[in-house]
């Protein structure tokens, strides 16, 4: 019975092994030198949405994740013209673990129905002879991570914001001695409160003389609950 996730070209492997590739929790897909799709896994239908029996024997594996044809990492790595991928990935770079391997990352805006992050990673693969025979394309789903990672790094540029408008607090000011009022950098004069509101968030509470004067009775409870 043939396998709907890969070609006859690869039946000469054990089923076991197939099995193992095909059932694999890393989404993957295998094309030849003719870059024909010979093998796309029941994860890399999962995340792309696209059934293998829709592009096994074609060279149409770029429409799961593009709206024009354009070479994947998996072609690039086929036609060994690795000067190619700083056209078509704006992060990329050699795979840190495989000779002569690809790696590139990205935002996808509509892949299975959902704005995805996709780590790819591509290597050629060799027979024997030392001859190109395939080449393998795994996929990462990385959107939660980098979505995470982007909050974390808003939350950082905010905080470092609010730092950098707290130092600007420091320094001489113009001070208004009958009224208070502080001169301000385009030169008005402005209550301290609206002043400072500008550069921080303001709570309003009562000092303990201001307290004595407006409420003694208070300030004289308050007091005398201290230890």
């Amino acid at each position: 019975m043939k396998r709907s996730t890969v070609t006859d070209s690869k039946s000469t492997l054990p089923d076991f092994a197939l099995d193992i590739v095909d059932y694999s929790a890393v989404a993957l897909f295998v094309i030849n030198p003719e870059h024909r799709v010979i093998f796309w896994n029941k994860a890399c239908e999962a995340l792309t949405g696209i059934r293998a029996t829709g592009v096994l024997d074609t060279d149409r594996h770029w429409q799961a994740f593009y709206r024009e044809p354009r070479p994947c990492l998996a072609d690039i790595v086929i036609n060994g013209a690795y000067e190619e991928v700083a056209r078509h990935y704006t992060k990329y770079g050699k795979s840190p673990l495989l000779a002569d391997g690809l790696h590139a990352e990205g935002w996808f805006d509509n892949l299975s129905g959902k704005r995805r992050y996709l780590i790819f990673d591509a290597a050629p693969v060799y027979n024997r002879e030392g001859e190109l025979i395939a080449a393998i394309e795994t996929l990462q789903d990385l959107t939660d991570d980098k979505r995470a990672a982007d909050d974390r790094d808003a939350r950082i540029a905010e905080l470092q914001d609010a730092l950098a408008k707290s130092a600007a607090l420091k320094g001489f000011f113009h001070v208004c001695a009958w009224c208070g009022n502080i001169h301000d950098q385009k030169g008005h004069w402005i209550p301290i409160e609206e002043f400072l509101s500008r550069h921080s968030k303001l709570s309003h509470g009562i000092c303990p003389d201001c307290m004595r004067i407006v409420s003694p009775e208070l300030y004289s409870r308050l007091h005398e609950e201290e230890p």
